[in-house]
This record gives C-alpha cells, sequence and structure tokens, in this order.
C-alpha cells in the first residue's frame, strides 16, 4: 500500500531550495512526511562555491560572499547559520573596513563607489543625489504597477545611474539583468516609498549587539550550503 504521508518536493538545489527544505523539516516531525530536493546540476549549491587557493590558502568566493546586515533577508540567514551553530564561523565587518569597500568596473578601470560618492564624480558627470531631490518636486506620469530595475532608475535618476550603478549592482546581487528584474521584488523598499531611503523594519531583532557591523561574512560561504544540505531529514 502506497504511503499516504504528504510529500513535499522543492525545485531547486542552490541556497534558497536548501534552505526552504531545512525550515520545512524543523517545521514537522520526523518520519511525518517525505520530502525530495531536485537538483539539475551535480552539485548543490547554486551560485555558492568557495575554492581555496593551494598556494596563498586565500578563499575565493565563486557566488555570494557576504549579506548586509539589516537587509532583508539578514534575519533569515542569521536563524539558519544560528540553528546550524555557525555563530563561530562568522566575521563581523565594518564598512569602514578594506574589504567593506565597493568598486564597479567602468571604462577599463576600477572606481570605488559608497553614499559619499553618489555626488558629481566619476562615473557619474551630475551628482545622481541632486538629480533625485530635484525630480522629486518635478511632475510626471504615475508609475506602472511594477518597471524593471533598469526603466525605473532611468525614471528616477538617469542613464548613467542605471547603465553604471544599477547594472552591475543587479548583476553583483542578483546574477541577474537589471532589464529583466522587477524593480518592486528586487527593490522593494525604493520603489514602495520611490525614494531611494531605507524603511526601518521591526523584524531585525537577531544579534542586536552587532547593529552597528555592515555586513556577515563566514569565513567559507559553501560550508553554510553543505551544513545545510547535511541537516536535511
Amino acid at each position: 500500500m502506497a504511503s499516504r504521508l504528504p510529500h513535499y518536493c522543492v525545485v531547486g538545489g542552490g541556497i534558497s531550495g536548501l534552505s526552504s527544505a531545512y525550515f520545512l523539516s524543523l517545521a514537522r516531525p520526523p518520519g511525518s512526511y517525505r520530502l525530495t530536493v531536485l537538483e539539475a546540476s551535480p552539485r548543490f549549491g547554486g551560485w555558492i562555491q568557495s575554492i581555496r587557493n593551494p598556494n596563498t590558502r586565500a578563499v575565493y568566493e565563486l557566488g555570494p560572499h557576504s549579506a548586509r546586515y539589516g537587509g532583508p533577508t539578514s534575519s533569515l540567514l542569521l536563524r539558519l547559520a544560528l540553528s546550524l551553530d555557525l555563530q563561530d564561523s562568522l566575521l563581523w565587518m565594518r564598512s569602514n573596513q578594506e574589504a567593506g569597500k565597493k568598486y564597479i568596473y567602468v571604462n577599463g578601470r576600477l572606481v570605488s563607489i559608497s553614499p559619499l560618492s553618489l555626488t558629481a564624480k566619476m562615473p557619474f558627470t551630475r551628482s545622481p543625489i541632486g538629480l533625485l531631490a530635484r525630480k522629486l518636486f518635478a511632475s510626471r506620469p504615475p508609475l506602472k504597477p511594477d518597471l524593471s530595475v533598469d526603466e525605473f532608475l532611468r525614471t528616477r535618476f538617469d542613464d548613467e545611474f542605471a547603465d553604471y550603478l544599477g547594472s552591475a549592482l543587479m548583476r553583483g546581487v542578483y546574477a541577474g539583468n537589471s532589464r529583466e528584474l522587477s524593480a518592486r521584488a528586487c527593490l522593494p523598499q525604493v520603489s514602495r516609498c520611490n525614494l531611494w531611503c531605507d524603511i526601518p523594519s521591526p523584524h531585525y531583532k537577531c544579534l542586536t549587539k552587532f547593529t552597528t557591523r555592515a555586513s556577515i561574512i563566514p569565513h567559507n560561504i559553501e560550508q553554510l550550503e553543505s551544513e545545510t544540505n547535511e541537516h536535511i531529514v
């Protein structure tokens, strides 16, 4: 007689699929369900892959390498890491540290990008902040229900901002094309308030003593994937 246990199927063995399967396994008693994770590639982890240089012992992250504390997914990421007893493998990095600097590649050179650089500085010929301030008070047609990230940034800033920063940001965070990604999905706070600002959230209560930290960096982020995979029951 076929088992009548509920059978859950997670499509995709990247970190999203593995963490979904893991949290599902925590929510159900062992033996009360069946769980299958489908992955087309020969390895789990998706974009996450850590390679250690045998000569320098440096770790190269081929996918995501950190998470911004206070971001929309950081609470879930911290819960996952703590549940897997990986708290000792987390590195807390302040935004003013060398590893916290951000660069974009423009016209054959690396250009440092920070909130203070959003003035009339290469690669921008005009200040994006000043441009946004002017557009806030300018009359404009109402936005469509949803826009691509590229269209949203061109509408609220200008072509330079969309080409140089928006495209690089979406490729770095989502490994995707800003012309094909939803502004509502990828920039929910920005598109909701129609401003470039942070909306405080009451949900991030974990590890409040680290509120001054900027990013969470596991020593080896592939460890998060492997531990999650091993703990799925």
